[in-house]
């Protein structure tokens, strides 16, 4: 199934020749093998559970992931690629990208958030390979969520000052209904645009 997928994304890619937005959504469900091998359940599996941590605000919500550790998933599994449910996160606070991203993405929609879990690429940890974060947006204001930031000021900024910084691939927003972005043609011709090195790293 993933290389019929790749076939048809090469195939677009070739057709529209010069790179579109690779902000601009598809007009395609994104299944759930583009999210990666980690992604094995249904997403909204991930909002299930009570969670133990109270949050009121965006703030607060900022503030408890930077008591949290990242740690790549081949150092704390056996397991290769796993996606912790957000309450297992909560018990032990660590976690990879996709952790930190799945736990920011259910506290933001539990508050009444429009808010989007995005995995795509990012120039700051390309060589990591694919990476996870989340889009909360407000009125006509998108910000970019960077939950596994080490600073208060690098984790909640404005889309528009990082757009050539991240590359999204596929999402799912609140309704749970997967989409892919412009942005998995690129990853699927194999260009990979290195921009700026994100300055919390």
């Amino acid at each position: 199934m993933r290389a019929s997928i790749r076939r048809v994304l090469d195939a677009l890619a070739r057709l529209l020749g010069a790179a579109p937005d690779p902000w601009a959504r598809l007009d395609a469900e994104a299944p759930l093998t583009a999210f990666g091998p980690g992604a094995r359940r249904d997403f909204a599996w991930y909002l299930t559970g009570e969670s133990t941590v109270r949050v009121r605000t965006g703030s607060e919500v900022r503030d408890w992931l930077l008591g949290c550790e990242y740690v790549r998933d081949e150092h704390q599994f056996a397991d290769g690629d796993v996606w912790q449910h957000p309450c297992d996160f909560e018990r032990g606070r660590r976690g990879d990208c996709e952790d930190h991203a799945l736990w920011a993405w259910r506290k933001f929609i539990e508050l009444g958030y429009d808010a989007e879990l995005i995995v795509g690429r990012c120039a700051a940890v390309e060589a990591l390979g694919r990476h996870a974060w989340v889009v909360v947006r407000l009125g006509d204001v998108q910000y970019l969520v960077e939950a596994t930031a080490r600073s208060p000021d690098g984790m909640i900024r404005p889309l528009d000052q990082l757009r050539g910084e991240y590359v999204p691939e596929c999402g799912v927003g609140p309704d749970l209904r997967p989409v892919l972005y412009a942005g998995v043609l690129r990853a699927a011709a194999g260009s990979r645009d290195r921009g700026p090195v994100h300055p919390d790293r």
